[in-house]
């Protein structure tokens, strides 16, 4: 969700964000997710100081990868990430964190049509979310 909310209009920092080390990413690009946070919190009032917001959100988002402990349950949520579902609210979440205010896109759970499946590759190809509900 990184490239949705800072490089679609950077495609020079989408390039470098892919071909970086993670373990770079605060030190090389916090400046310019902290400004872009800034300027929407700012813009929407939504925080008393919206560059200590930004640097805390730059912390979060940084660096541009996903944690996940095998084993436990996947969640994408306002609290914690540890991966994600296929169906969770990914855009919500950052889009809401970015900006300090809820933001519904409307693509949420109820959103998805064919539910996933429970083994792995997770989704269904057509007619096979009736034979893996039969197997279940």
């Amino acid at each position: 969700m990184i490239h949705p909310l800072f490089t679609q209009y950077n495609e020079d920092l989408g390039n470098q964000l892919n071909a970086g080390r993670p373990a770079d990413d605060f030190a090389r690009f916090s400046e310019t997710i902290i400004k872009v946070v800034a300027g929407a919190v700012r813009a929407n009032g939504t925080a008393e100081d919206p560059h200590a917001y930004a640097e805390k959100a730059a912390r979060r988002f940084l660096p541009n990868i996903l944690p996940y402990t095998v084993g436990a349950p996947a969640v994408f949520g306002f609290a914690e990430w540890n991966g994600r579902s296929l169906t969770d609210n990914a855009p919500d979440v950052m889009f809401t964190i970015a900006s300090n205010t809820p933001i519904r896109l409307g693509i949420g759970k109820e959103s998805v049509t064919s539910k996933p499946s429970k083994a792995f590759p997770y989704v269904a190809m057509k007619g096979e979310e009736i034979e893996v509900a039969r197997a279940a």
